[in-house]
């Protein structure tokens, strides 16, 4: 028997990687990504946001329009623009002089419950560019 040389055998050609079933940068898989957060982690990034990306941030879905439109975001975003209210009885009654704590009745809510944030920020921003209406809807 001879001894001839082999010649090298071709390599395989190398095996793809496989990453639980993702496509490669799809608008769905992006989307899942950002639904699988919890509501508190999208709460704390859309209160980062100004009131512009955060009117944006309600077109995207239905649950972003539900978080997007919090009362307490926009609060914070109309405190931060207009500064504190001013409005006639937004601060209610702060106490007595005598010291004694004056209760409100169980039934009643808070004054801070029945205030529309979202409708104070864009009237008063609307107020402060002259651009005045006297409708409530959008």
């Amino acid at each position: 028997m001879s001894k001839h040389r082999l010649s090298p055998a071709p390599l395989p050609p190398p095996k793809k990687i496989h990453l639980s079933e993702q496509t490669p940068q799809s608008s769905s898989s992006s989307q899942s990504s950002f639904d699988s957060l919890s509501d508190e982690l999208i709460l704390c990034i859309f209160a980062r946001l100004s009131f512009a990306d955060l009117c944006a941030c309600q077109a995207t879905s239905v649950n972003w329009y539900r978080l997007a439109a919090d009362n307490e975001l926009w609060r914070n975003l109309y405190i931060g623009a207009f500064g504190r209210p001013r409005l006639r009885g937004a601060r209610g009654f702060i106490g007595r002089t005598d010291g004694r704590e004056v209760k409100s009745l169980p039934g009643r809510a808070k004054i801070e419950d029945l205030k529309d944030w979202k409708w104070m920020f864009r009237i008063s921003s609307n107020w402060k560019n002259g651009m005045l209406s006297s409708s409530r809807t959008m």
